[in-house]
């Protein structure tokens, strides 16, 4: 009974086997060609995915800062690489050593005749990596190192694995002598990264790429491979405001629901900068082909490239500025910190924003520790973000709101004269032994245009204490202090691509100041929302001082808002993606708006005048344009201070600079903005 039922399904399994190969058979005999073009049309190749390419971020003239460039490097994978690694020959002598009883000297000369072939393929392309790349041969075998470095831990981490599959530690395998530990590492040569991985061991210069193609690319373990890479043409130049890529990704979550958006693993993105704060329009988006079924056609998405980021900024004025700041012949400052802004008026447009020290956005990612390690912050952007207090570079803003509030008249003069009055800040002249009240007798004595003419604390100590706290944190408030002024950007261009669209207030970092008494932070942004300012402080605010701070971006800026006759406007840094500009009248009367731009002329241009002495003789006062400034200078922390404007035929160009330690605004700050409108002069802007 049992040996038939094993019989039964014998019989059975060797008739299904027999229709199986049958079948087969007629498949492979009488319907080859009908069933391979069957499946050949049923068949669904891979989905393509189509690569992309990041915007590029320029200049308000079209120069590229940032850009994707091609990259040819030279690539060979680790069976050649291995050759240079001391470990890889004295392992495997080992292993042959004791496998056939020789000397390792006899088991070496062995493994260099059976490769030797390989030996010779690899001078070769080390020859020709020397002649075809920038790189020096040292530096190209410094690459090749670091492959042979990694691998062996991957050798090493996988030979503890296998040998002690129940340890806990490492340290389990090191403790083995070093011949066996040799032998046990050699073993481990089957790992995917050490028969297909490919590795890059040098760049190949762009004018000798097909020199080079033709040379190597016939062998199989060669290979040229290209890839876009982010290149940062100016270096140093605007690094702060351009910013730089990693593969970090902060922004994910901004396109996690798009397949072909969505960052892949180690892809690099935005980081720092306007890198990072524009991902949203330099990112593309990759295309991809899907194959269908039954002879349909493969169904296309298109590529879509990232959109291109316009600054206001002009490169090539940046780079001067930079140089100057720098330059011992035209700046006697430049062993200290000095920043600087420059704004197109009537454009509200900012042409520079400089920043020192800087840093080396094509050396960033190497460079990230030693950058934000430093203690004098290259990464941050001290014109927007760095908060000092104004100084006398307030005093016209004073003049206007005491003028508007009718607590000073245009003519009115508040006494600056000796002895100093006693519990109240002395003016810099008192100091001297002399008064503004004796320096401006008969021409008007100490009134408004006059103190800014000579920046007479006592003056504007005063006018600031007669307005109510509130009216004067108002006045500083809609003329753009205690608030973040840049201009927003309109995310609603990139609504296409984000999923989850980006804060409205997502901008290039900045300080919004301090217009209150103590350090509490603001409620909203609107001025209800400050906390208030004590009565006690409103004189030290007239000079600039006390709980006052400010960045130099919003000094600027109220310069062209004077420029403007009085007109506020959001300083704008990128042209082709920023939010509608809109213009809020400070209410200044035109006699008001007369009286402060009188002053500032008369900084420069009259004696008495804090920048007179350092303007008189200028080649600038040869052409055909009008300069206004103010000097400034604080303690605690000591600074000096310039800003103004200088109104020409075709432009309006307002400036900031501060040199960080500098004593005095006339003696430091006046020179350096001197020279500063000599340089924008250079670069046309007068013409």
């Amino acid at each position: 009974m049992y040996e038939g039922r094993i019989k039964f399904i014998v019989a059975v399994f060797i008739f299904l086997l027999c229709i199986t190969a049958g079948r087969l058979i007629n498949l492979q005999l009488v319907h080859c060609e009908a069933t391979r073009d069957q499946i050949s049309r049923t068949g669904v190749k891979s989905a393509q995915v189509l690569p992309t390419v990041r915007g590029s971020i320029t200049d308000r003239f079209g120069e590229k800062l940032a850009v994707d460039s091609p990259v040819f490097q030279l690539m060979i994978r680790y069976e050649l690489s291995r050759l240079l690694d001391e470990r890889f020959w004295q392992a495997n002598a080992v292993v042959r050593s004791e496998d056939k009883g020789v000397s390792l000297e006899k088991a070496r000369e062995y493994w260099e005749d059976q490769l030797a072939s390989d030996i010779e393929l690899l001078d070769t392309v080390l020859e020709y990596a020397e002649k075809y790349s920038p790189a020096g041969l040292e530096d190209i075998k410094q690459r090749i190192s670091e492959i042979n470095d990694r691998m062996w831990r991957l050798r090493r981490y996988f030979a503890w694995r296998r040998n002690f599959p129940n340890s806990s530690s490492i340290s389990d395998f090191d403790s083995l002598p070093k011949r066996e530990r040799l032998a046990k590492e050699a073993f481990v040569n089957d790992l995917w990264e050490m028969k297909k991985k490919w590795f890059p061991i040098a760049d190949i210069s762009q004018d000798k790429i097909y020199h080079a193609q033709n040379t190597l690319s016939s062998n199989p373990e060669v290979k040229i491979s290209t890839r876009g890479r982010r290149k940062y043409p100016y270096g140093k130049t605007a690094s702060q405001i351009i910013g730089w890529v990693n593969p970090s990704q902060p922004d994910k979550e901004l396109f996690k629901n798009d397949e072909l958006i969505r960052y892949r693993e180690k892809e690099v993105a935005g980081f720092a900068g306007t890198e990072r704060i524009c991902e949203p329009f330099l990112r593309g988006r990759r295309g991809k082909i899907v194959y269908r079924k039954r002879d349909k056609p493969p169904e296309q998405k298109p590529r879509e490239f990232g959109d291109n980021v316009r600054l206001t900024l002009d490169i090539k004025l940046q780079e001067k500025i930079e140089k100057l700041l720098n330059d011992p012949l035209r700046n006697p400052n430049s062993d200290k910190i000095c920043n600087a802004v420059v704004i197109d008026a009537r454009r509200s447009e900012i042409l520079a924003a400089v920043s020192q020290p800087s840093f080396n956005l094509q050396k960033a990612r190497q460079n990230y520790n030693q950058i934000i390690s430093d203690p004098n912050k290259p990464s941050v952007n001290k014109a927007f973000e760095k908060l000092y207090p104004p100084g006398s570079t307030i005093k016209p803003l004073i003049l206007a709101a005491a003028l508007e509030e009718g607590e000073v008249g245009i003519n009115e003069t508040i006494s600056c004269s000796l002895p100093a009055d006693e519990n109240w800040p002395r003016c810099w002249l008192q100091r001297l032994g002399s008064c503004h009240d004796y320096q401006f007798e008969g021409e008007g004595g100490n009134n408004g245009r006059n103190a800014i003419r000579g920046s007479c604390n006592v003056y504007f100590t005063k006018a600031a204490h007669r307005l109510a706290p509130l009216k004067l944190q108002k006045h500083l408030f809609n003329s753009g202090f205690g608030r973040e002024i840049l201009c927003p950007i309109d995310f609603s261009l990139v609504g296409w691509k984000v999923e989850n669209m980006p804060s409205e207030d997502r901008n290039l970092p900045e300080s919004r100041g301090i217009i209150w008494s103590g350090y509490d932070t603001p409620e909203g942004r609107d001025i209800e929302g400050i906390p208030p300012l004590s009565s006690s402080e409103r004189r030290w605010f007239g000079m600039g001082q006390g709980n006052l701070r400010v960045s130099l971006l919003q000094i600027a800026n109220l310069y062209a808002s004077i420029a403007r006759d009085g007109v506020f406007e959001r300083p704008v840094i990128y042209s082709n993606i920023s939010e509608p500009r809109r213009k809020q009248d400070l209410g200044w009367s035109e006699s008001t708006v007369e009286n402060v731009q009188k002053g500032l002329w008369m900084v420069v241009n009259k004696i008495h005048g804090t920048a007179y002495k350092q303007f008189k003789g200028s080649d600038l006062l040869e052409l055909d344009i009008e300069i206004y400034g103010k000097t400034g200078s604080t303690q605690n922390p000591e600074n000096a201070l310039f800003a103004g404007y200088i109104e020409a035929e075709n432009s309006t160009i307002a400036i900031a600079v501060i040199i960080e330690g500098g004593q005095s605004g006339a003696r430091d700050g006046a020179p350096l903005g001197r020279e500063l409108f000599k340089v924008i002069e250079e670069c046309g802007y007068f013409d």
